[in-house]
């Protein structure tokens, strides 16, 4: 029987035991005036007055034992429910041990990347860095090369023409020279 069929049978029982408790005088009565009593005298029915007192007794015995079984029901259903409540708990304390484990983990996990990314993001610096310095040395051999080009250029150039100025004047100088013999020569004829 399920908990339902249980709770329906109790409700039956107790509508017929009302009925029963409602319908008894009528049935010591009918059991009196069966044994030759007369229906009007009274005192007749003093000795219904107790067994329908003892009657009385007996539901209050049985109101007693049913409080105490709702009793022993409640007490069961409180050891129940902190069973229940206990097996909640450990639950809880496991799922939150195992979420703060994963937790853990997580954030390991984030540090241990954040780290390998703070590695690869200096070995980039670094290799930029190199190449920027490469470049600036080279750019720099560049500099320093060409200005010593220029230098000798300037100085390539500037004697060229000192040598120049230099023949040139020997040439005029000569020029005159050779000018002048023609002229004492034509001076001469």
């Amino acid at each position: 029987m399920n908990k339902s069929q249980k709770v329906t049978l109790c409700v039956v029982l107790l509508i017929v035991l009302l009925i029963a408790w409602g319908l008894f005088p009528l049935f010591f009565k009918w059991l009196m005036i069966g044994i030759g009593s007369k229906e009007t005298a009274l005192k007749d029915f003093g000795t219904f007055g107790d067994i329908y007192g003892s009657l009385n007794t007996l539901f209050t015995s049985a109101t007693l034992i049913i409080v105490m079984y709702s009793a022993y029901l409640q007490r069961q259903a409180n050891k129940d429910a902190r069973d229940a409540m206990e097996r909640q708990l450990q639950q809880a304390r496991e799922d939150t041990e195992e979420q703060l484990k994963q937790a853990r983990e997580a954030t390991e996990q984030q540090i241990l990347n954040a780290q390998q990314l703070a590695h690869i993001q200096l070995e980039h610096a670094r290799q930029y860095s190199m190449d920027q310095l490469a470049l600036a040395r080279a750019t720099h051999e560049a500099q320093i090369k060409e200005s010593k080009d220029a230098i000798f250029t300037n100085k390539f150039y500037s004697h060229l023409n000192y040598k120049n100025a230099k023949l040139n004047s020997i040439f005029l100088t000569k020029k005159i020279k050779i000018y002048q013999v023609i002229l004492l020569k034509n001076k001469f004829l």
